[in-house]
């Protein structure tokens, strides 16, 4: 049996460490928007880059934040994303996401998809969305 890297694995959404969400629509430059949550000397930080932008914006967020991001990604059962990895190979310029994150037992969590999208995914971007875009 050939093992996967995407292959499925429990996930606990909970004390993430690390959490990135980027997606893309169509192939023009600067089309991509991405989301971060990283700790920096304990403090969480968020980095936004907003489509059309050429670079990105940090900000401090306090933890409140990081238990927004974790209820969103809770509520929408997105730990069964895990492993998730879909593609419409027949679609050219279209549209894509990834998600990774990392929780404080050292777990990992991949997820991506080329004009596939799990359960759910247009109320979790669409959350993370209006998330983020309060930093």
């Amino acid at each position: 049996m050939l093992f996967s890297l995407f292959s499925r694995k429990s996930f606990k959404i909970s004390s993430l460490t690390r959490f990135c969400f980027r997606y893309n629509e169509g192939n023009m430059a600067n089309s991509q928007t991405i989301y971060t949550l990283t700790y920096k000397d304990g403090v969480p930080c968020a980095e936004v880059k907003k489509k059309g932008a050429e670079t990105s914006d940090s900000f401090k967020v306090d933890e409140a934040f990081v238990k927004r991001l974790e209820k969103i990604l809770l509520s929408h059962s997105v730990d069964k994303w895990n492993g998730f990895i879909k593609s419409d190979k027949r679609v050219h310029d279209g549209n894509s996401f990834d998600m990774s994150m990392t929780n404080e037992s050292g777990e990992h969590f991949s997820a991506l998809g080329y004009m596939k999208w799990p359960k759910n995914y247009k109320e979790v971007r669409a959350e993370l969305d209006s998330l983020f875009q309060e930093c």
